[in-house]
């Protein structure tokens, strides 16, 4: 599937999770991109709202209740070896360029990362992530291990992303997608 383009919604009140602001967002559902391994089972989707200082992003997913088991895993771990969801945002609109945000059902479970803002083609880490950018972001999620649900929002302020809030017609790319292992 090739790239979609939604729009996100603004609002003047910082969103919770549970909030009803949601309501004015667009809902992009996930499902098989080109070049994945295989089509994602559970019903996952996302929304995305903003106000002056921030991003937000709710992604909302189930999943089968046996397999709610999740374990912390501290920063800058190995987010893609478990159930995890993962943010590329490029405020320029360059996919070369962009911010690596990762989190898990797990408190304190995440990772990020600058990805090809190293020029310098002699340093090491030029074409890949750069682990040492810590951006100032957060995550929290609401779990339904009865039910197999997981609800998640991600809080990224403009400041974290080295931009300001988007002018009317501003276009970034996104990237957002879910790590999912399916038992079936």
């Amino acid at each position: 599937m090739r790239g979609r383009s939604m729009k996100a919604a603004f609002t003047e009140t910082v969103p919770t999770i549970d909030s009803k602001l949601w309501e004015k967002a667009d809902v992009q559902k996930m499902g098989k991109v080109s070049g994945s391994v295989a089509e994602l089972h559970s019903d996952t989707s996302f929304q995305i709202l903003y106000d002056k200082n921030n991003i937000y992003i709710k992604v909302s997913g189930t999943q089968e209740p046996s397999l709610m088991k999740f374990e912390s895993r501290g920063r800058d771990s190995e987010i893609w070896l478990a159930e995890s969801i993962v943010i590329n945002i490029s405020p320029s609109g360059d996919k070369s360029q962009y911010y690596y945000l990762a989190y898990d059902p797990a408190d304190n479970s995440y990772a990020d990362a600058e990805h090809g803002f190293i020029t310098d083609t002699y340093d090491p880490r030029y074409g890949w992530n750069d682990w040492t950018w810590n951006g100032d972001w957060m995550y929290s999620n609401e779990l339904d291990r009865e039910n197999g649900k997981w609800v998640s929002m991600a809080v990224i302020p403009f400041k974290s992303l080295k931009t300001d809030i988007p002018k009317a017609g501003t276009m970034w790319y996104f990237n957002i997608g879910r790590i999912h292992f399916y038992q079936g």
